[in-house]
């Protein structure tokens, strides 16, 4: 469609829900197929772009028109485990005569609890019984576990979440997640 011809009373605003060159994932994992735009792709008579899919707030220069507005609000809660530093907000954005300004107001976050187990080449069932133990110490339906686990336990985490015993803990926390701190650890 059209632009509508810009003058003193309109103002041109665009939602998307898309990934710009130039911007930030946060801990949300993008795919390499997904299409990005360049900040160029918007033309001059937007005054705000309101973006979406990437859970962290930030703003998009555009380079030849600084004053156009391109803001990503990011996700209003902590989705997961990796976001768990971020500050949540709603981003309120004041529109008067054709000025944009954005305002933040923060929202209370979730209360995140890491547990972090390190075992060297433990037996499974020696891994298991750890990591149960320790999570049953922690439940707490508010809180959103994580369990970073390091150490020889490659086969025991496998073990453990192939066979799906963690998954009875997931109602009795807000969220949980497991992670490996072994960078050539794969599934």
């Amino acid at each position: 469609g059209e632009l509508i011809n810009n003058s003193n009373t309109k103002l041109n605003i665009l939602l998307s829900h898309q990934l710009v060159n130039g911007s930030r994932t946060g801990y949300e994992i993008s795919s390499a197929n997904e299409p990005e735009i360049p900040s160029t792709f918007f033309p001059p008579e937007l005054s705000y772009v309101a973006m979406g899919h990437i859970h962290k707030k930030q703003n998009i220069k555009h380079p030849s028109f600084p004053e156009m507005k391109i803001h990503y609000p990011g996700s209003p809660l902590i989705i997961n485990f990796g976001e768990r530093k971020e500050k949540k907000s709603i981003s309120i954005v004041n529109i008067t005569g054709k000025d944009v300004e954005l305002e933040e107001l923060g929202l209370p976050s979730r209360k995140f609890e890491e547990i972090a187990i390190k075992l060297d080449n433990p037996t499974s069932s020696e891994a298991e019984e750890t990591i149960k133990a320790r999570i049953e110490s922690k439940i707490n339906s508010e809180n959103y576990l994580g369990i970073r686990l390091n150490g020889g336990m490659q086969i025991a985490l496998r073990k453990y979440a192939a066979v799906g015993h963690y998954l009875k803990y997931r109602n009795q926390f807000a969220g949980f997640d497991i992670y490996y701190d072994n960078k050539d650890f794969t599934w």
